[in-house]
Parts: C-alpha cells; sequence; structure tokens
C-alpha cells in the first residue's frame, strides 16, 4: 500500500536531504522576473472590491484562455524564507456557462529552484466564501486586513513554504472566479486550469514545468473539478498528479447533512455564492427572502462576513430561515443547479491521491466512498482514496497534511503514478508531528506550520 511505504521516513528522509542539498547549491532563478525589491506587509492593496486590479476588462472576450490581462507584485514575505519573489496575475478564464470572466492568482518564485525539469504545485485554497474580499490573493497580499487569512492559510501555509523548501514554484489561483462562487464546480475547475495556463504564460521557468494540484476541504473541491473537467477543457496539460483530501464530492448531500446544524454558515455562504452566480437561481431567492435574509446575504458577498465570521453569527440556523415559503432548495430552479454541482459525470483520469476522515462531519464518508466506487466503474481512472479516523473536519486535514505532502514529493520528484482504483484497505498510520524525518522533507517552516494550525484547531479558533 502506497501509505505505508510513504511514511517510512528514514527513506524518504535520506531521499530529501539529498535532493535538497542538490538544490540549494542553486542559487540563481533561471530567470529574474522583476527586479523590483519585494512588497512589505501588503500595504498598498486594497480590498479585491475596490481594487481596480480585480475589476474584468470589457473586452475580455477577445483573448483566449490563461491570457494575462494584468500583473502586479505581490508579498513574498507571506511565504516565508524560501520565497524569491511573489506577483498576481489577472488572467482570463470561463465561468460555468462558458461565459469569459477573469480572475487573479498569486504565483510564488522559490528562492533556489530544485534542478532539473521544474516542478510546481497548483494550490486550491479553502475559501468558503460568497465575496472576492476573502480571496486568497488578499490574504496573501494584505494579511493584516483579510478576514479570511485563517482559513486560507491552514492548508496554503504548510503546502507552499513545503513546496518553496524544495524548489517548486507553486500557483495559488483565485479560483472561485470574480463572483466569488463558491462550491460552483466548473467555475473552480476552469479557473483551476487556467490559472496553471496563465502561469506558464507569465514565468518562463513554468512553460515545461510539471505541475501538481493540490487542495483540501473547499479547496480539495477545486482541484477535483479541474481533475475532472481537464481531459475536455485542458487536454494537454501538465498536470501529472493530483493530492486531495476532505473533498466535497456532492454539494447537495453536503448541504443537508450540515444544514441546521454547527456548520450551517457553510450553507448560508453557498446559497449567497449561487443567487450572486446565478440570474435564475436569485430571481427565485427574490421571491422569497426574507429582510433578516437579505442582510445576511448582504453582510457575505460584501465580505463583511468570510465564513469564520458568519460561522460565528449563524452556527446552529437552517438556511431555509432565510426564505418563506418552506424549503427553497427543493424549488425546481434552485434544485436543477444543486444536482448540477455533484462530482463524477466525468471520470477523472489524473492520477489522484484522496485523503479522507471515516468521521469527517462536514463532508460524510459514505459521500466519498461513492465517489471513489462510481469512479472506479470508468474505464482510465486512477484513483486512490486513503483514510483514518481523526478528530474534527480541520484537524484532520493537519492530520493528513504530512502524508499529503510526502505524496506529492513522490509524484513530482519520483513520478509515482496510482496504477488501480480503489479505497486502501488499512488506515493511514498515525503520523509523528515533528522529528528530522518529517523536517528534512518538507521543511522547519512547513513542520511548524502544521504544528501552528493543529494547536489553533485545538484551541478553538475556527468553528469547524
Amino acid at each position: 500500500m502506497l501509505l505505508i511505504s510513504c511514511l517510512v521516513y528514514a527513506l524518504v528522509a535520506a531521499l530529501a536531504a539529498a535532493a535538497s542539498n542538490g538544490h540549494r547549491s542553486q542559487s540563481h532563478l533561471g530567470r529574474r522576473l522583476l527586479p523590483q525589491p519585494k512588497q512589505k506587509n501588503g500595504a498598498s492593496f486594497a480590498f479585491p472590491t475596490k481594487d481596480p486590479f480585480y475589476r474584468v476588462p470589457a473586452d475580455v472576450g477577445k483573448y483566449p484562455l490563461g491570457a494575462i490581462l494584468g500583473t502586479r507584485q505581490g508579498n513574498a514575505d507571506a511565504f516565508g524564507q524560501f520565497a524569491a519573489e511573489a506577483h498576481q496575475i489577472l488572467y482570463l478564464t470561463t465561468d460555468y456557462t462558458g461565459a469569459p470572466d477573469a480572475t487573479v492568482a498569486t504565483i510564488v518564485i522559490p528562492i533556489a529552484p530544485r534542478p532539473g525539469k521544474p516542478k510546481a504545485l497548483a494550490i486550491g485554497s479553502a475559501v468558503g466564501s460568497a465575496s472576492i474580499d476573502c480571496s486568497p490573493s488578499f490574504a496573501y497580499a494584505n494579511p493584516d486586513k483579510s478576514k479570511n487569512l485563517p482559513l486560507v492559510n491552514i492548508v496554503d501555509s504548510p503546502a507552499s513554504t513545503a513546496a518553496l523548501f524544495r524548489g517548486w514554484y507553486v500557483v495559488i489561483p483565485d479560483a472561485l472566479g470574480s463572483k466569488s462562487s463558491f462550491l460552483n464546480g466548473l467555475t473552480e475547475g476552469r479557473a483551476m486550469l487556467d490559472g496553471i495556463r496563465a502561469s506558464r504564460n507569465f514565468a518562463a521557468p513554468l512553460k515545461n514545468a510539471d505541475f501538481a494540484m493540490m487542495g483540501y476541504s473547499g479547496g480539495g473541491h477545486t482541484v477535483g473539478w479541474a481533475a475532472q473537467e481537464a481531459a475536455s477543457y485542458y487536454p494537454d496539460s501538465p498536470i501529472i498528479g493530483m493530492v486531495t483530501g476532505g473533498m466535497p464530492a456532492d454539494t447537495n448531500n453536503t448541504f443537508y447533512t450540515l444544514n441546521g446544524g454547527e456548520y450551517s454558515a457553510l450553507g448560508f455562504q453557498g446559497a449567497a455564492a449561487m443567487g450572486h452566480a446565478r440570474p435564475d437561481v436569485q430571481a427565485v431567492f427574490d421571491q422569497h427572502i426574507t429582510h433578516a435574509g437579505r442582510a445576511n446575504f448582504t453582510k457575505m458577498l460584501s465580505g463583511e462576513w468570510c465564513l469564520i465570521q458568519s460561522s460565528r453569527n449563524l452556527s446552529g440556523v437552517p438556511v431555509q430561515t432565510a426564505f418563506t415559503g418552506g424549503d427553497i432548495f427543493q424549488n425546481p430552479v434552485v434544485a436543477k443547479h444543486m444536482e448540477e454541482e455533484k462530482l463524477g459525470k466525468r471520470v477523472n483520469r489524473i492520477s489522484s491521491i484522496y485523503y479522507h476522515a471515516r468521521n469527517d462531519q462536514i463532508v460524510p464518508w459514505p459521500q466519498m466512498v461513492h465517489y471513489i466506487n462510481q469512479q472506479c466503474e470508468q474505464e482510465g481512472a486512477r484513483l486512490q482514496l486513503s483514510w483514518a479516523t481523526a478528530t474534527g473536519h480541520i484537524l484532520s486535514g493537519l492530520r493528513f497534511m504530512p502524508a499529503m505532502l510526502n505524496s506529492l514529493v513522490q509524484v513530482l520528484e519520483q513520478g509515482y503514478k496510482v496504477k488501480t482504483c480503489g479505497i486502501d484497505a488499512q488506515s493511514i498510520p498515525p503520523v509523528p508531528e515533528g522529528g528530522p524525518g518529517l523536517t528534512d522533507l518538507i521543511g522547519h517552516g512547513a513542520a511548524n506550520s502544521i504544528a501552528y494550525w493543529r494547536a489553533q484547531a485545538k484551541n478553538g479558533l475556527f468553528p469547524l
């Protein structure tokens, strides 16, 4: 079983140490992208809703997919000591209807790129919010002002820090698009794929790079849809593998699992985003929304409430209370769109490793089992589901993080491919929280980041 061997850290540490010693002797970047000094603390970046850089150009439809529409320097300090430069690009993508859209990606250049063929990690961020003010690009550009930094950072920080430590390039798209279409699978998947296209147009070393995708929770949803759509939307993509965890495969099932419970805010944010992105759904909402419901949706769409703030205010509140006339999500117009958000209508042909907790209270285990079994019935699927019994959705992700990062090392540096399709018979063994094996693999920064966010989650920072 891959994961047992993945976690034999003595062997991996030896490989990692040899590789890291080799690439740290390289001090050049291949080409320096921009000579300006690093942007400090994002002081000059406004909220995206007020920042012209994020605006979709009127003539956006005349450009090809992945075209770069704007560039500026980012905040390299947000990515730690192994980041040489950070850049933000505005690029062309399409939404779920195929209409042109533009969104932002953050591209981070490692201080010592790995020798040989360049490697890149595209990260799907857990955003969980209906406003672009909650986007990952703003969280990294202006961490002092972002209301969503903890949620975005809990996965992105250890992943990006580990990637840069190993000399990989990092690409983090705002995959929800210009309307922050949370849990709109096609929009997210296309924006992720076009973010990879755009990064290759922007940075010369990425033109021939191998890419892997990674995401957890909402970020897993993004990369899961990207993997499903890659064969048709980006058939010549450079993606050689995907590692994901806690992935919602059936958002309708997830919605009713969470609705009215401790995590009901996810449903509120999803509903606000669905109405904002889909005019026919918004028309139904407008006929039935209450005064309090409209006020709450406004706070989400404006960015006043990202997921953490809405969780503190809406825990235990059924989303249906925002509307009159019964369960609005059974309205034919709304129900049709929710049914469209089921992942698995096409086969994922990318070699993919999934991690999931059997007692995940946000994305139920049976949902993931159904998805894997359905995919494995189709020709060409190479999916492996690995599991553990862990406490809480966020803490599960932090438990999986060392194994996920280790899997990415095997994919990008050792060419690992999933050869069969199915669910591991044994659970993931406990993973050390530190020690030389882990730090040699992902660096002190990433190991410390995992430990920090684990402590924050245990102390109740996240209502998830």
